[in-house]
């Protein structure tokens, strides 16, 4: 479980992984599905909106869900992955005033075991 105290830790934590998602995806680290598995997904979006989360940080997430569309029609997703990290990197200075003053990771449990091992 991940705590926070208000609502702008949840948007620059949620900017903390979509950076990182993005990041990941340009240099072809992780797939686009695999980011889409992490935080890229409708509900996502839902959860965050429950909680009043920026529209700029939703709409991020949006394109990240749309990443796989983007190769259908032959697009560079290092292209746009580019943009999204510059747009990313512009929203986060809005938050350097916003400190993470208690740890906020409390509890991880695996719910699922992996087969592939």
């Amino acid at each position: 479980m991940i705590l926070f105290e208000n609502t702008r830790e949840v948007e620059k934590f949620a900017l903390i992984i979509i950076h990182g998602l993005f990041s990941q995806m340009n240099k072809g680290l992780i797939s686009i599905e695999n980011a889409e598995h992490i935080f890229f997904t409708p509900h996502t979006i839902t959860e965050l909106e429950k909680l009043n989360v920026d529209q700029s940080i939703i709409e991020l997430i949006h394109l990240g869900t749309e990443l796989e569309d983007l190769e259908d029609f032959a697009i560079s997703v290092k292209e746009e992955t580019d943009k999204f990290l510059a747009q990313t990197e512009q929203l986060l200075t809005n938050y350097q005033d916003v400190e993470f003053t208690e740890k906020i990771l409390t509890d991880l449990k695996i719910i699922k075991k992996n087969t592939d091992v």
